[in-house]
């Protein structure tokens, strides 16, 4: 089962196809010819960017997080993380945000926000 690519995701795989004459996304001087672990790489990049007490599993659970806090169901999360059982998303049902109230009230202040931002409405302590 493959898992859909979103437009950001397809974008830099094609940078990355410009940059290198591999067949490979993940080249590597090795017998196979791209990388087959990412212990080595991910240690690397992790001291580069000065990053500490950060595993690779984090960027999945925030990746779920942030579906379930946009709203996206368990079944959703799931399929997108390749989760074989419910069980393993449920975590992020927690995170989910469903009170209609308070999501009524953000997307008001929201549009109010915008609103003031594009000059479409006058502060109260403005001159006339």
């Amino acid at each position: 089962m493959g898992i859909p690519l979103i437009t950001e995701a397809v974008e830099i795989l094609e940078k990355r196809k410009q940059q290198t004459e591999s067949i490979f996304v993940f080249p590597s001087t090795g017998r196979t010819g791209h990388i087959t672990e990412i212990r080595k790489s991910w240690s690397t990049l992790l001291k580069r960017a000065k990053i500490t007490d950060f595993v690779f599993h984090d960027l999945r659970r925030t990746v779920g997080s942030w579906q379930a806090h946009t709203g996206s169901s368990d079944i959703i999360i799931g399929k997108s993380l390749g989760h074989s059982s419910t069980q393993s998303t449920r975590v992020y049902a927690r995170i989910r945000d469903n009170n209609p109230i308070k999501k009524s009230m953000a997307g008001g202040f929201a549009a109010m926000k915008k609103a003031s931002q594009e000059k479409k409405v006058v502060n109260i302590g403005d001159k006339l």
